[in-house]
């Protein structure tokens, strides 16, 4: 989407926003005909109104009209703020209920339920939030945008010590937490350690291991091969102790 004028006029966009704030209420945007502007466009001003109370305030064909001015479009979008909001801090509040967040502004300022989010979204990516001290807010945030842009490749939209200031714009918080949210684990092989006796000496006879932690290197398959000095292939076996700690012995 790049502006609030022709984008929304074959209403599809309007369909994908009403879907976003709340979602299977209206169809599928691949199931609508682009051509069929006016309907697509009654249908999506129809179910704003009867499933999320937002009122009517634009006729469809005003919509459908390539030349409908921005003031008109941005008025009725605003609309759909409080219910993508209130969907929002529902999310929040069951994926950090400890936290007992009640807002988008001075609850996230000190960085502290950001790194409580990370790890909650992704076991084993923040663990340190528990030590964090209100007091090093400003500390505090710059090592959750770090670990959130290295591990999952999301930016900040503000920067650290705005947000530990506690002046900041409720939208880019919101905006920060969606693109947590929203956000996948980057493959990172060379996160993966190996450690124990097996790596440094075995004797033949006696059985040995070592141990695979791949909790930090994000999704994806692992393959494993072991060899002996001479390039012989090892046989070994393997278990996995917890998830995402594997013992090799051989």
């Amino acid at each position: 989407i790049e502006n609030l004028t022709t984008d929304w006029n074959d209403g599809r966009c309007l369909i994908a926003l009403i879907n976003e704030v709340k979602p299977g209420i209206a169809p599928s945007t691949h199931t609508l005909d682009p051509t069929k502007r006016r309907n697509n466009c009654t249908l999506a001003l129809r179910i704003a109104k009867n499933h999320l109370k937002i009122p009517q305030l634009i006729a469809p064909e005003n919509i459908a009209d390539p030349h409908i001015d921005e003031l008109s479009m941005m008025t009725y979008l605003s609309y759909f703020c409080d219910p993508a909001q209130a969907r929002l801090m529902k999310w929040v509040k069951k994926t950090i209920p400890h936290m007992n967040i009640a807002n988008f502004s001075n609850n996230w300022t000190n960085g502290i339920a950001f790194g409580a989010l990370l790890e909650a979204n992704f076991p084993g990516l923040c663990p340190e939030w528990t030590q964090f001290k209100k007091e090093n807010a400003a500390e505090n945030v710059k090592q959750v945008f770090a670990i959130a842009k290295h591990r999952l490749g999301v930016e900040p939209c503000i920067t650290a010590k705005e947000l530990a200031s506690g002046v900041v714009e409720e939208l880019k918080i919101q905006t920060y937490i969606l693109r947590i949210r929203e956000a996948k684990l980057k493959p990172l092989p060379e996160e993966i350690l190996v450690s124990g006796p097996g790596l440094l000496k075995g004797a033949v006879g006696k059985q040995t291991h070592f141990e695979i932690d791949t909790t930090q290197a994000g999704p994806g398959q692992l393959f494993i091969d072991a060899y002996y000095k001479d390039g012989k292939k090892m046989k070994f076996s393997l278990q996995e102790k917890r998830p995402g700690i594997l013992t090799l012995s051989y």
